[in-house]
């Protein structure tokens, strides 16, 4: 138990913005490392699109939503059952929400590390995209999982999403580029990573970057609900609030439709 509360304490989860928006947004470089990809005023944008979420009527029906899995460097069969075990702990999480389904699994090769990729990646260099390309289809999220390191004593990156600041129509129109999710070995095995990632992708900040407005919006009322809540690193992380769910599912239908999203 002491080993487990040691790796999710150390998790540290990066994002990054697009580093090019579409043509007609004369492709501006949308890098805020502070906001985690999602940029802290279009954060506020966001939320208050979403203040009413206490009293809209519930839609009890779910998204689903297929995965593909890329396993760097290391074989295909050790990863599974793990696999399908963060499908099953994801569709748990967002329950009412969103469904995931695992779509296919493959291996790649690269001589590169999850910190290096995600350095040259902000440096606006071609690592993740040649580790991609051919690779990432449309329609689907596509997670890589590759090997990290300690980058300094007690930070290692378990994970980034690229992510536009001020441009959420855009996803549908560089699909499968902002569909890409980076996250490790050890974040993968500990149920951890994929669903802060995720968050992510579908417009979620870390508790820390909202101000007690936004939090008292989302569900995170006290210091325990931040605790344990996917977008935080420490604790035990194991849940979203309901309204992180309802923000989540409404960010999904309204920008994410592209991913050929079936209703259940």
């Amino acid at each position: 138990m002491r080993y487990i509360c040691l790796i999710l304490i150390i998790i540290t989860t990066s994002c990054k913005s697009s580093k090019n928006s579409n043509s007609n947004h004369d492709h501006r470089t949308h890098s805020v490392p502070a906001c985690c990809g999602v940029d802290c005023m279009e954060q506020d944008g966001i939320l208050k699109s979403f203040e009413n979420i206490f009293y809209t009527r519930i839609d009890t029906s779910k998204l689903q939503i297929g995965i593909n899995f890329f396993i760097v460097n290391r074989p295909l069969e050790s990863y599974v059952e793990t696999i399908s075990h963060n499908i099953n702990e994801l569709n748990i999480s967002f329950e009412g929400a969103i469904e995931f389904r695992k779509n296919k699994i493959h291996t790649l090769y690269s001589d590169h590390s999850l910190p290096l990729v995600y350095k040259d990646y902000l440096a606006g260099g071609d690592l993740l995209d040649n580790l991609s390309e051919g690779k990432a289809e449309a329609g689907y999220i596509n997670v890589f999982v590759m090997e990290t390191m300690e980058e300094e004593p007690g930070r290692i990156l378990h994970g980034f999403t690229p992510l536009f600041n001020d441009y959420h129509e855009g996803y549908a129109k560089v699909t499968p580029e902002m569909d890409r999710l980076m996250v490790s070995f050890e974040g993968l095995e500990f149920n951890s990573s994929l669903f802060h990632e995720l968050g992510h992708y579908f417009s979620l900040a870390h508790p820390w970057e909202l101000s007690e407005e936004q939090k008292t919006v989302l569900g995170l009322l006290d210091p325990q609900e931040e605790c344990i809540n996917h977008m935080n690193y420490n604790c035990f992380v194991n849940k979203f609030t309901e309204p992180q769910l309802k923000q989540m599912k409404m960010f999904a239908t309204t920008y994410r439709a592209y991913l050929g999203i079936q209703r259940g």
